[in-house]
């Protein structure tokens, strides 16, 4: 009879250890569950590589950079356009002038570089247009 008390006791212990065990495990899987949610996006960039985390870096750094610059033009542009508001005649005269200046460079250009000015354009694209002309009467006849 103390044998069967004995395997009584050990089942009552047994069960009881299994529930305890499955009590646990439960109570991991709530855990688990509690740290695969989406973390926010602060804690994604924290954990990132080094290298991964300086490239991304000087990313938003040169799209910083472009933005300023992109700042900067347009508030010289405003500038501009607020001084030729002002003085309509005056900014003419400027812009006449520039060009002018810029015309000149450009001829000194062509003519270093052997490229045909504009009389030689006009007599060789005159020449060109003859041709075509006597082909065209050519090819009615």
């Amino acid at each position: 009879m103390a044998q069967a008390s004995k395997k009584k006791a050990k089942k009552k212990t047994t069960a009881k250890k299994k529930k305890t065990a499955a009590k646990k495990t439960t109570a991991r899987k709530k855990t688990a569950k509690k740290t695969t949610r989406r973390r926010a996006p602060e804690t994604r960039v924290e954990k990132l590589s080094g290298n991964v985390k300086k490239l991304m870096l000087a990313n938003l750094g040169l799209y910083g950079k472009v933005l300023d610059e992109l700042q900067s033009q347009a508030s010289r542009a405003a500038k501009v356009i607020k001084e030729a508001r002002s003085d309509p005649s005056g900014v003419n005269k400027q812009l006449v002038k520039r060009g002018e200046a810029l015309a000149d460079q450009i001829s000194d250009i062509l003519k270093q570089s052997g490229a045909p000015i504009t009389k030689e354009l006009d007599k060789q694209l005159n020449d060109l247009r003859k041709s075509i002309d006597k082909l065209k009467d050519t090819l009615k006849k």
